[in-house]
């Protein structure tokens, strides 16, 4: 939920206190409370996060809620206690953990790792999931989620590593009558609210992106859609610990329920120079009201300068990733799509782009 982010020259940085305590027996303890954030486009330290600012290149406040001026809505960071068990004589990991993020969300997580061998083509198995709830002054709506997420690999040579992910985040679903002016446009399963659509108003619920949100029943009533998995601190940024999040977008980042598949495998030359990785990714978002698929394919590619002596490398290293991302129903009318009963051929259907190619050059040197 508010990881360490280095997939950038910058890094996202937090501001607070950390205290950690590990024991000779493996057991590992830890207490944080950080009091502001600094996103890798911003230089200064500020009281919000991702899901509640404007940050260059993220999609920040949720479109549903209103802010008075259309700036940010001021948190005051978050509580994160972990506690976690990992002795050295043996070949798991396990670790439980607890985040208050302040006027968000609370999150419970849990992940663990049971190495089956260290011969041969070792086999290992991981797991992580977690519930999470919208706390306090709930500042970007009714936050109802649960993920579990698996992740199986090999190693079959020195040089190989191969593995297999995939995560689950189940739809929720609620009937109610909405305030007006708020409005669900069965056309294209999208709820119209907030500043961005009406000035003044807030639709209470965090709602998927590019995916079904809400139908208009006959008697007037609306089923909401909902349950996708709030990351304040990494929202947009592809950083989160979801197994499956790719190089430009993962679960976190769409805040839709569904699933979601991820295959990769990774080389690293003998001298630990070069490392390779391919990664192929599908996720569906798609639930009763339409369908949704979205695939992503990577490849990241680094080349370090200098030999590697430890575990720690200092010196120039060059890295070099693409990602080519499509989905489905982004549009209605144009070649390969449809459109839902009452959408006007050639308008947006779910939003987004059918197809998107990004890549990112780095050349970094480390002290």
């Amino acid at each position: 939920a508010a990881p360490y982010d280095g997939s950038r020259l910058k890094p996202a940085a937090y501001q607070g206190g950390d205290f950690q305590y590990e024991a000779p027996s493996g057991l590992k303890l830890e207490l944080a409370d950080m009091l502001q954030f600094e996103n890798r486009t911003s230089n200064t330290f500020q009281s919000n996060t991702m899901l509640t600012s404007h940050p260059a290149g993220a999609a920040g406040v949720p479109s549903e809620v209103y802010v008075p001026g259309g700036g940010s809505i001021t948190t005051d960071g978050f509580f994160y206690a972990r506690a976690g068990y990992a002795p050295k004589d043996r070949n798991y990991t396990v670790n439980g953990s607890l985040y208050n993020v302040s006027d968000i969300a609370s999150i419970w997580w849990f992940d663990g790792r049971y190495a089956f061998s260290q011969r041969g083509w070792r086999p290992f198995l991981a797991m992580q999931g977690g519930v999470e709830y919208n706390s306090g002054a709930s500042v970007i709506g009714k936050i109802d989620s649960s993920v579990i997420g698996v992740r199986v690999g090999v190693h079959p040579s020195a040089r190989w590593a191969v593995d297999l992910s995939g995560e689950s985040i189940p739809w929720r679903t609620a009937t109610v009558t909405l305030p007006a002016p708020v409005r669900c446009n069965n056309a294209n399963y999208q709820i119209s609210a907030g500043g961005r659509v009406y000035p003044g108003t807030t639709f209470p619920y965090f709602l998927p992106v590019n995916a079904g949100q809400c139908f208009t029943n006959p008697n007037g009533t609306t089923t909401v859609y909902y349950g996708g998995w709030a990351s304040p601190y990494t929202d947009s940024y592809s950083s989160d610990p979801l197994f499956t999040t790719q190089i430009s977008q993962g679960m976190a980042d769409r805040r839709a329920p569904g699933s979601s598949l991820r295959a990769s495998a990774t080389y690293t030359s003998a001298n630990k120079r070069v490392v390779f990785i391919a990664g192929d990714a599908w996720f569906d978002y798609g639930n009763q009201l339409v369908g949704q698929i979205t695939n992503e394919w990577t490849l990241d590619a680094t080349y370090r300068f200098n030999p590697v002596t430890s575990d720690r490398y200092r010196g120039w290293f060059f890295r070099y990733r693409y990602a080519q991302r499509s989905q489905t129903n982004t549009f209605c009318g144009v070649p390969g799509t449809s459109c839902a009963p009452g959408a006007a051929p050639g308008s947006t259907y779910l939003g987004g782009l059918p197809i998107f190619k990004y890549n990112r050059a780095q050349l970094e040197y480390d002290f």
